[in-house]
């Protein structure tokens, strides 16, 4: 087993202020740009194997 496995560290403590939530639409709106960031680089590697 590798070294870093083999010790036993104890989790990160949970941070002490809760983070704000974001809003229904911060979050649809961040899926999206994620949704068509991935689009973009699915076509573009589809378009760099193709070459």
């Amino acid at each position: 087993m590798a070294a870093q496995l083999r010790e036993d560290r104890a989790a990160p403590p949970p941070p002490a202020e809760p983070r704000a939530s974001r809003s229904p639409e911060e979050l649809r709106s961040m899926m999206s740009s994620i949704q068509q960031g991935t689009r973009r680089g699915r076509a573009e590697a589809l378009d760099n194997e193709e070459s």
